[in-house]
């Protein structure tokens, strides 16, 4: 079904769910959903398709999480096969075998979940906001507003899947964000010329405020993901920060194109308070996020997606009062570990005495160093 049906008709409708955001994880959900046979509303604020601020990397167990529901064959043909890491800093450089992955753009990726939601007879709409009303009553609402239409639709449950810089939440104090204090922000752009990697493998360089990831997709393009300190982007702009990393850890001049079209986040490593509220579960981004960009970020997407909607009781059913608290306490489950892990490396690439030690520990222990990275 299109984005170009009226809104007033869709707010006529009976909607089982509401998906918000049409990332990995609201793709994803709403594929399982429509699968599951739930009359589901997949709703995106921006042109389509558009690009996202990302590692363009779908690591090992994303693929792992597509294959289970039938959906890595599409991803897999509009990526490149990923199964190394290059680890560089100033002064050490480390490389390893990973286990295989795919690097893709996030375009094409959220593309093509979108168009198999579709095929499984979901509503799709772009260019469309969403913002959820504040009353809780058996079916929640959420109010659509497209160029001069306004209208409230009405669904069973709503998944915020939204992203770090999702408006899509009423004003409320329980599902504000909690910014660590030394955050970094995510820079990315894929319209990058002369710049070169080896085949198949993910390229990390770490200096002293930020470090840069470099990845080649099959249009032999090369995608950048950055994590920038607001120090360095504010004394020199994130556009030079980026070239300054590459230039200092790949013993090379560089500098990117004024071509290159950088696409920005806010704050990386931030949490929601509470991931739930009555009918509504927050997934994907909108839960939170931890650096860094090696394809965790898509992974925990597609494994909150999958999680959630394995807890969804079908349409007609009763639905548990303490939806809520069993949604908070299986995202911990399913993905506390791997955030604990990632703060445990972040702390070190954001110090790099560490990441100097550390590659050069790894780069004397081989075993050390597989286990690390696996």
């Amino acid at each position: 079904m299109s984005n170009l049906a009226a809104l007033a008709d869709i707010a006529q409708q009976a909607w089982d769910a509401v998906v918000i955001g049409a990332g990995p994880a609201g793709g994803l959900a709403a594929c399982l959903l429509a699968k599951r046979g739930f009359k589901t509303l997949l709703i995106e604020r921006s042109r389509w398709p558009r690009h996202k601020a990302c590692g363009g990397c779908v690591n090992a167990q994303a693929l792992a999480i597509l294959n289970t529901h039938g959906l890595d064959v599409p991803i897999l043909a509009a990526g490149s096969t990923v199964d190394r890491i290059l680890l560089k800093t100033q002064t050490r450089s480390i490389e390893a075998a990973i286990p295989q992955g795919l690097a893709v753009s996030r375009d094409e990726m959220d593309r093509r979940l979108v168009d198999m939601f579709t095929s499984r007879g979901g509503l799709f709409l772009c260019e469309t906001t969403a913002t959820i009303e504040p009353d809780i009553t058996e079916l929640r609402r959420v109010r659509l507003r497209r160029a001069d239409e306004c209208e409230i639709v009405s669904a069973s449950v709503i998944l915020v899947c939204d992203g770090l810089g999702g408006t899509a939440l009423p004003l409320h104090a329980a599902t504000t964000w909690v910014n660590a204090s030394d955050a970094w922000i995510g820079v990315a752009t894929t319209d990058v010329s002369g710049l070169r990697v080896r085949p198949n493998t993910i390229e990390m360089h770490v200096a002293r405020e930020g470090y840069v990831g470099l990845v080649g997709f099959p249009t032999n393009t090369v995608h950048i993901a950055a994590a920038l300190s607001p120090h360095l982007c504010g004394k020199i702009g994130p556009r030079d920060a980026i070239a300054s990393i590459l230039s200092q850890c790949r013993s090379e001049q560089i500098a990117l194109s004024a071509e290159a079209r950088l696409i920005g986040t806010g704050p990386l490593t931030k949490r929601r308070k509470r991931l739930a509220q009555r009918r509504m579960l927050m997934v994907g981004d909108s839960c939170g996020y931890v650096e860094p960009f090696t394809g965790q970020g898509i992974a925990w997407a597609l494994a909150t997606a999958q999680a959630a909607v394995s807890i969804l009781p079908e349409p007609a059913a009763a639905w548990p009062d303490d939806l809520a608290e069993r949604w908070e306490a299986l995202h911990h489950r399913v993905v506390g570990q791997q955030h604990r892990r990632c703060h445990a490396i972040r702390y070190g690439l954001h110090r790099p005495a560490i990441a100097r030690a550390s590659a050069f520990l790894l780069d004397r222990m081989p075993a050390l160093a597989k286990m690390v990275i696996s």
